[in-house]
């Protein structure tokens, strides 16, 4: 659990929420933390109680699962959705981070904890990567042309990323 990021967002209402992430799977059932938030007018400390109900899936099911996002891959239905990043001390959006979704052909839009299994494989993991990185990088090239200003843009890499070598290297192509 050492790997929870918590990051501060204001929703399209308004509403200020603090956002809990983790790049690896999460398999305690119940977690307790305490969060701090400081304001131009004080801090304010709060405890937080979550119990989860993870998804468990037999060998058989994620590797169908597996081949499944695979094949979404290559029909292409997995896309990103961007969400602003928006500094509270400025009150404006200084970033934005692509968050991969899985169009599912009967389920709807998955988020990757549907699907996170698919990220245990290398292979496959490194795939939706680039997919990811080259889909971010089109993307920010078409707000460029636009003259759209968003900052700093995100993606969520994992260690399969990085493990080809040549990953580097598509970001800077």
């Amino acid at each position: 659990l050492t790997d929870l990021k918590f990051t501060p967002v204001i929703k399209p209402n308004g509403q200020s929420v603090i956002r809990v992430t983790s790049s690896k799977p999460v398999r305690e059932p119940y977690l307790n933390f305490l969060v701090e938030v400081a304001w131009p007018t004080g801090r304010t400390l709060r405890e937080y109680t979550i119990l989860l109900d993870p998804p468990l899936y037999s060998p058989q099911a994620a590797a169908a699962l597996c081949r499944s996002v695979e094949s979404a891959l290559l029909q292409n239905s997995l896309l990103l959705h961007y969400q602003p990043v928006v500094s509270l001390t400025r009150s404006r959006v200084v970033g934005m981070e692509a968050l991969l979704r899985w169009n599912h052909p009967t389920l709807g839009v998955l988020a990757p904890g549907h699907f996170a299994c698919a990220f245990d494989n290398p292979r496959l993991a490194a795939k939706i990567g680039l997919f990811v990185l080259k889909r971010a990088i089109v993307q920010a090239q078409l707000w460029l042309a636009e003259r759209l200003p968003f900052g700093r843009l995100a993606i969520n890499v994992v260690a399969a990323d990085f493990a080809s070598g040549s990953f580097a290297d598509h970001v800077l192509d």
